[in-house]
């Protein structure tokens, strides 16, 4: 591009799509990886959680969860807890 020019963009990010065959993007994060596994802790009660989560496509600052997260999942944005630690949703 040169100056005065620009690009359109479009960010599947918050998309209204909420049907069977999208995905859900969450901050890189709250995302917890070990050489083999990524781990999101969500809120189970009033306790973290971790749960299992296969990643997508990063865009930007967030990831796609392909597998691992329900709906009505609540997912702690930041990686300061543990399992187990006592959360509440604010």
């Amino acid at each position: 591009l040169t100056d005065g020019q620009s690009v359109a963009v479009s960010i599947p990010v918050g998309a209204d799509d909420t049907s069977l065959t999208s995905h859900p993007f969450i901050p890189l994060d709250s995302v917890y990886q070990t050489q083999t596994e990524a781990f999101a802790y969500v809120i189970n009660g009033d306790k973290a959680t971790a749960k299992k989560v296969t990643l997508g496509n990063v865009f930007g600052r967030f990831v796609e969860v392909e597998q691992g997260l329900t709906r009505g999942d609540i997912v702690i944005l930041t990686r300061n807890v543990v399992e187990n630690d006592s959360v509440q949703a604010q």
